[in-house]
């Protein structure tokens, strides 16, 4: 599998991208980032990509047989370009171009796997009356709906799931141990949520699209239990 990954100098791209690189269904990862990785890894490609509205005819023809995107590349400020712009874009120029490359045969191929990294306080009703960072999550909200309309419109060559974890804590220090005892199930580390995403696109099946925190916080503290065998 070819695994394409956006956000992996973030925590939780980077969660992501170091489950994916250790995982065995998953033969090539193709970072897409704005500055070089620091990682190095034989699986390991890194692309830096000079404009994210517009993809060039060269770096669309090295990623377009791809199999699957994590797309967590995003901001918390209300920027609509960063946050419905770039991702939009991708979608419609991937497949613009992932249809070109393979033509007809592109609908007897497996479906390609769209996972959207949204978030645990995103609101998807742009009309509810929201007391913080209302614009900022109601337009990640608008990008969420899009990533499931996208993929309704596409079916027959397209699926798309959006994960929305909580507070994301990197680390096993005494501070996030204590986080975890008062906030539970609303809070997640990044290696199980990197590990639940990648599960989750490896096996490119699940009936529910839009996924919660509590589930990947506990699913993915199974996968990781399940590593350490």
């Amino acid at each position: 599998m070819k695994l394409l990954i956006t956000g992996a100098t973030g925590t939780i791209g980077g969660g992501v991208l170091h489950q994916a690189l250790t995982h065995p269904s998953i033969t090539s990862v193709t970072a897409l980032t704005r500055r070089p990785l620091e990682t190095s890894h034989p699986k390991l490609h890194n692309i830096i990509v000079s404009d994210w509205q517009h993809w060039s005819a060269f770096d669309l023809s090295q990623i377009s047989d791809a199999d699957a995107m994590v797309w967590a590349l995003g901001v918390h400020a209300a920027d609509e370009t960063a946050n419905y712009v770039y991702p939009r874009a991708f979608q419609e120029q991937f497949l613009e171009a992932r249809r070109a490359r393979f033509g007809a045969e592109v609908e007897a191929r497996e479906g390609f796997r769209h996972v959207y990294v949204s978030g645990q306080f995103v609101e998807v009703d742009q009309e509810r009356s929201l007391w913080f960072l209302a614009a900022a999550r109601k337009l990640r909200g608008r990008m969420q709906e899009e990533v499931m309309a996208f993929a309704e419109r596409n079916a027959d060559v397209w699926q798309a799931w959006a994960v929305r974890p909580g507070g994301v804590m990197v680390g096993d220090g005494v501070l996030n141990s204590v986080a975890r005892g008062v906030f539970g199930t609303s809070v997640i580390t990044d290696k199980q949520l990197g590990a639940f995403v990648v599960d989750l696109v490896v096996r490119g099946q699940d009936e529910e699209r839009v996924i919660g925190n509590k589930r990947m916080v506990l699913e993915g503290r199974a996968l990781l239990a399940d590593q350490s065998k």
